[in-house]
């Protein structure tokens, strides 16, 4: 009987420990608003997409590739459209004149972040990835900047579209632990 009893107790915190943290982690969870976890908060709103100013004739993916999606919108007072091919390689073009743009640089990346995120203009450190190494946190493998944010939040910015791919706060990692 003794011999049960120990083994019993044993059972009794195996299985209730997991229990205790799960039941624990899962109230914190519920405590904090979903979208102040996912940074939406942070986030301003789009400016306003112009018309396409250039056909898809003037667009070329290269030679024998064809494209897939052609978006046109507003980036910094200038009309952008970007060319997605069909493995997932995305092209900028000047929307005005048709021309190629090249991958944002680090100076772009700081001016996107000012005007799409707020508190985009307190930024601690800026790094760049590449699509075969990305963030532990991004989980894709596209070409980003990455600018973490005096609060310690993180802003994902695609170098070749020059849109915010994801914002992590602090928050987003607490649950992303748990």
């Amino acid at each position: 009987m003794r011999r049960l009893a120990r083994w019993h107790i044993w059972l009794g915190w195996l299985v209730g420990v997991p229990m205790l943290l799960w039941t624990l982690s899962g109230v914190l969870m519920v405590v904090r608003p979903i979208e102040d976890v996912r940074g939406t908060h942070l986030r301003l709103n789009p400016e306003q997409r112009p018309a396409l100013t250039i056909t898809p004739a003037q667009i070329t993916a290269g030679p024998g590739q064809t494209i897939s999606e052609l978006r046109s919108f507003m980036q910094h007072g200038r009309a952008i459209t970007l060319a997605t091919a069909p493995d997932g390689r995305i092209t900028r073009y000047d929307a005005a004149t048709g021309a190629a743009l090249p991958p944002l640089d680090e100076a772009e990346a700081r001016v996107v972040l000012r005007s799409a995120v707020r508190g985009g203009d307190q930024v601690t450190i800026i790094r760049g990835f590449d699509p075969r190494n990305p963030p532990l946190d991004l989980r894709k493998p596209v070409a980003v900047w990455q600018a973490t944010l005096t609060d310690g939040t993180r802003v994902y910015i695609n170098r070749d579209s020059g849109e915010i791919e994801a914002v992590r706060t602090r928050w987003w990692r607490f649950y992303d632990f748990m």
